[in-house]
């Protein structure tokens, strides 16, 4: 969390609270860091499809909530849409699954 422009309450706790292993965390971005998330995205975007190939050996799962590579590669993609639009405007990001 980070001020406001009205003052709002800080919290300078950790990015990802509670336990590291919870697989439902709370991702935080300050606004003074989603720039380089947004600039990482962009270099990133172009080599997404050379993931498929590990991605199909390490980490496809069927009965899973994400069951192939392009599900993962849209639910990646669809994330780049508010990271690029906040980084825009200046704003932080708040990720809650």
């Amino acid at each position: 969390m980070w001020e406001g422009p009205d003052g709002d309450v800080r919290h300078d706790g950790p990015v990802f609270p509670g336990d590291p292993w919870d697989p439902e965390p709370l991702a935080v971005c300050r606004p003074a860091d989603l720039p380089a998330v947004a600039e990482a995205w962009e270099r990133a975007a172009p080599l997404l499809d050379t993931l498929r190939a590990p991605y199909a050996e390490h980490a496809e799962d069927p009965r899973g909530w994400i069951r192939d590579f392009d599900q993962f590669a849209a639910f990646v993609q669809e994330w780049s849409v508010p990271v690029e639009e906040a980084a825009r405007r200046g704003w932080g990001l708040i990720g809650l699954r």
